[in-house]
């Protein structure tokens, strides 16, 4: 069956694809820490995640074989043995092949998948429309997490069109990227029982009130997702007091980061980013950064390592 609206509930961490220590060579092949992952996966599900995402951004879809792609899904759907759903991302420059991967994905045994549209050549709304309503055609067993990034997949897709994305079976669910709240308010509104919202989970406290169902995280929760569920548990049960608290902390956080980045653009050292902060964070070694993220200044080094430093006190503080 496939999976509907009400399973997209919860936090959702986007898994970082945790790296071999040769996978820095330009001539890696076989590049997945799968012990890493592994490792990874069961203390997010036993820590108490209610779902896990594989190769958004900062999962490294662009930057795995697709060799490499297939272990890991293969891995994931494994150690997750069904106590979670697992969405995987399948993204791809094209249709044909955005959908022989979500059916190797579905084969594997995974439960859905997240999907922006190919954006080499910049889409229109109404073939990003079909692209999806062609995804779901081919994979009709497959939950579809639409992959809203406007600053990556180059589209927008705007708030109306939703009534007819609606009429897609098994589109049952979007990773919104925006920060846009009275969009975003609207978005909950209109699809409310039939699409499932998720937003960061710095924005929990204020989606949760108008009607997104969750969050999902690339990074807090892969430094130690226990502050980021403690912020859904408040939010679900409406403690709004002790959400808003929460998010302070996280709001700080985010001061901390930007301040120890300073003038380095974040977008630009995404990848090394993830990879120096995680490792600092203690909670999973993602190993090295592959190709081409090879150059990184030591001063966006010395920020990963602060800002990690500083979300220890935060997670200390929410562990128990």
């Amino acid at each position: 069956m496939v999976l509907g609206p009400e399973r997209f509930r919860g936090v959702f961490s986007i898994l970082p694809s945790p790296a071999t220590q040769d996978a820095y060579s330009p001539l890696a092949k076989d590049t997945v820490n799968r012990d890493a992952l592994r490792t990874l996966v069961n203390n997010l599900i036993e820590a108490g995640v209610h779902g896990i995402i594989t190769t958004g951004s900062m999962g490294e879809a662009h930057t795995l074989l697709w060799e490499e792609h297939k272990v890991l899904i293969d891995t994931v759907v494994d150690a997750v043995n069904g106590r979670v759903p697992v969405i995987i991302g399948t993204w791809a420059p094209n249709t044909r092949e955005s959908i022989m991967k979500t059916r190797y994905a579905r084969d594997a045994g995974a439960d859905g998948v997240m999907n922006g549209p190919p954006h080499y050549i910049e889409p229109t709304v109404e073939n990003t429309i079909q692209y999806y309503r062609d995804l779901a055609d081919a994979c009709p067993e497959m939950a579809i997490m639409i992959y809203h990034n406007p600053s990556v997949f180059r589209i927008t897709i705007p708030v109306e069109r939703y009534e007819e994305i609606m009429k897609i079976p098994n589109v049952v669910a979007v990773k919104e990227t925006l920060y846009d709240l009275p969009r975003m308010m609207l978005e909950a509104w209109l699809c409310k029982g039939r699409i499932s919202f998720m937003c960061h989970s710095s924005l929990l406290y204020p989606c949760m009130m108008f009607g997104f169902t969750g969050a999902w995280d690339p990074t807090w929760v892969n430094c130690g997702p226990e502050p980021v569920l403690k912020l859904y548990k408040a939010c679900e049960e409406r403690d709004w007091e002790k959400a808003k608290k929460i998010s302070e902390d996280f709001i700080k956080l985010d001061l901390v980061q930007r301040k120890a980045l300073g003038n380095y653009s974040f977008s630009q050292y995404q990848v090394n980013w993830e990879h120096l902060l995680l490792n600092a964070a203690g909670y999973v070694q993602t190993g090295p950064a592959r190709r081409p993220f090879a150059h990184v200044p030591e001063a966006v080094r010395k920020a990963a390592e602060t800002v990690a430093e500083e979300y220890k006190k935060i997670r200390s503080k929410y562990k128990e």
